[in-house]
């Protein structure tokens, strides 16, 4: 199994805690030669994610996602909506 570890933080001057909901979609695929080992359990694949949000160090606010799935390949993009009621965008990882 490998872990996924999506994480990264802002000074709450530049993106102040409470005011906007971050996403990742996270684009999974297992090995082919994994599969049969794996049959019949469900792992995430292409699921817009909701970050966790947590308060760091004073002045700094951080998004986490964590998951665990059998060994392949991934590919990350992260989407965030201020909750204010502003237009969501779009960047990559």
């Amino acid at each position: 199994m490998m872990k996924i570890d999506l994480s990264f933080k802002f000074s709450t001057q530049t993106v102040a805690a409470g005011k906007y909901l971050f996403f990742a979609q996270v684009d999974y695929t297992m090995f082919p030669e994994l599969i049969e080992e794996f049959e019949g359990r469900k792992f995430p694949v292409n699921e817009l994610q909701v970050m966790e949000t947590n308060l760091e160090d004073e002045g700094y606010v951080g998004y986490t996602l964590e998951m665990e799935v059998p060994y392949g390949h991934y590919e990350t993009k992260i989407f965030f909506k201020a909750l204010d009621g502003q237009n969501a965008d779009e960047g990559t990882e």
